[in-house]
């Protein structure tokens, strides 16, 4: 595990601090510091609140110019260690503290900067370093560029975008959903009007309030091209789903709307009652359709997956005690439990991870089942070439943990009882690993230790190389990994089992 590699890593900061060490062992030679502004005052602020309390939820901005992390301190009121937080961004800490504090996030870009937080009973979100109070479902446009979040307001709900109440007042809203190129906006409202279970009953659509409809039972989606927008509704001639002017017969209360990624087709699920030969009252069971196909019924489908270049469509599938997956309308082996699938990048191959009934997680790839034993199953990946197919088992009780590739397993390295996360090189030739937060593995060689990884993982910044941002006690920085020239995640494995 100790052997040195071939590459070099380069330390950048993000205002010029440089370091170089060797890769994966050796010494650290440091070069003289620059002055570091913005990321000098955001590591000293990180120091200092390491020192007085706890850090977590640490969240980078896409350009890796921002940083932003919760401070919690501990505090004793009347006998009750009770937590408080302030969320510090860019170096600043917030004047004021808080409850609790949810997941931060940056727009992509960097531009924005939101969380949602929490005061007594009190829940808001903070955009930017101002408070909104009454506001609900924040977020982000694809681009970075615009936010909408729900206000609540004594008439009722209206969504705000960019800061502008668009002129709809309903009496709840659910949330926002921007279209991929960033360009239009949609959801759903409630007029009190409708008798239905969901009480939505309008789609606004980029400002417009489109016709009101009995009840409207999917969010609003759009295609990967951004060109159409599709939902569920009930009509008086039945149930459909809308795309743009065009209604197409559901046959049931529709569940689910899902586009191909080529935006030239989509498939739906729905819930309709069908007959049985045990008594006079219809069960309700649901149906899958896309194009001219319909399969069911089911007791229940829990999700749907297209392949990548849009010819293949799979789902989870239940019926009894038992759960399926279902591809090309092909049904997969039985299991007490079956996890959502993954196609791998060209599309020809599928896996999932399942249960067999002592409740043991197992891989099953193209149909066949690998082994089952007690230890979980994460980080299931295929590689770019859509070749490899690799997992994590996690340590268990008397099984140690380890990685599996292809069928072939390498156990855990010495003192290694928990990965954080896994991914391929693009070339599909090496296997890199994040363990106990602090240290990145490649190929079985172990890179330097650091006192926290935020970011790992950025591959097509710097073309040949694996990029990940670290924070330590006295300075922030991006690392560059050149990968090994002289061995494959294949060589590893093969080490490790001699």
């Amino acid at each position: 595990m100790n052997d040195p590699g071939t590459g070099r890593l380069n330390w950048l900061l993000p205002t010029a601090l440089l370091l170089t060490v060797p890769a994966f062992g050796g010494n650290v030679v440091t070069a003289q510091p620059r002055p570091a502004g913005l990321a000098e005052r955001l590591v000293n602020e990180y120091s200092t609140a390491k020192s007085a309390g706890i850090t977590r939820g640490a969240c980078v901005s896409p350009d890796l110019k921002r940083l932003a992390y919760v401070h919690v301190r501990m505090l004793d009121r009347r006998g009750e260690m009770v937590e408080e937080c302030r969320v510090v961004c860019d170096g600043e800490p917030t004047k004021r503290t808080y409850t609790s504090v949810h997941p931060l996030h940056f727009s992509a870009g960097g531009l924005h900067f939101a969380y949602e937080a929490e005061r007594g009973r009190t829940v808001f979100w903070v955009l930017d370093g101002r408070e909104i109070p009454n506001s609900e479902h924040l977020a982000f446009s694809p681009d970075g560029n615009h936010v909408a979040y729900v206000l609540h307001r004594r008439d009722g709900d209206v969504m705000v975008v960019d800061g502008k109440a668009v002129p709809h007042v309903f009496k709840k809203i659910p949330g926002p959903v921007f279209s991929p190129d960033s360009r239009h906006l949609a959801y759903r409202g409630s007029t009190g009007r409708s008798l239905s279970t969901s009480g939505f009953s309008v789609v606004v659509a980029d400002g417009r309030a489109e016709p009101e409809f009995p009840e409207v039972t999917t969010p609003p989606t759009y295609s990967p091209n951004s060109r159409l927008m599709a939902y569920g509704v009930s009509e008086k001639r039945g149930w459909s789903v809308k795309v743009g002017e065009h209604s197409l017969p559901a046959g049931g209360v529709v569940a689910q709307v899902l586009f191909a990624p080529d935006s030239r087709s989509l498939a739906f699920s729905t819930v309709r009652r069908t007959p049985t030969d045990r008594g006079l009252m219809a069960e309700k069971h649901m149906f899958v359709k896309w194009q001219d196909t319909e399969w069911g019924p089911y007791d229940h489908v829990a999700c749907m997956v297209f392949s990548p270049d849009a010819r293949r469509l799979a789902f989870v599938v239940k019926t009894g005690m038992k759960w399926r997956v279902v591809c090309d309308g092909i049904e997969g082996p039985d299991f007490r439990e079956a996890w959502i699938p993954q196609f791998s990048p060209d599309g020809r191959h599928l896996a999932y991870v399942a249960f067999d009934e002592k409740h043991e997680p197992l891989v099953v790839r193209d149909g066949i089942k690998g082994p089952a034993d007690p230890r979980d199953v994460t980080w299931l990946r295929f590689s770019p070439d859509s070749q490899h197919l690799a997992y994590v088992r996690r340590e268990r009780a008397n099984f140690p943990g380890g990685f599996v590739c292809d069928g072939l397993s390498s156990p855990f390295p010495k003192g290694v009882t928990e990965i954080s996360w896994l991914r391929f090189s693009p070339d599909s030739k090496h296997l890199a690993y994040v363990f106990g937060r602090h240290r990145v593995v490649v190929d079985g060689l172990r890179g330097p230790s650091h006192a926290r990884i935020l970011m790992p993982g950025r591959w097509d910044a710097v073309p040949g190389k694996l990029q990940y941002l670290v924070v330590g006690t006295k300075r922030a920085s991006l690392v560059e990994v050149d990968w090994p020239t002289d061995r494959t995640w294949e060589d590893a494995f093969k080490a490790a089992g001699k």
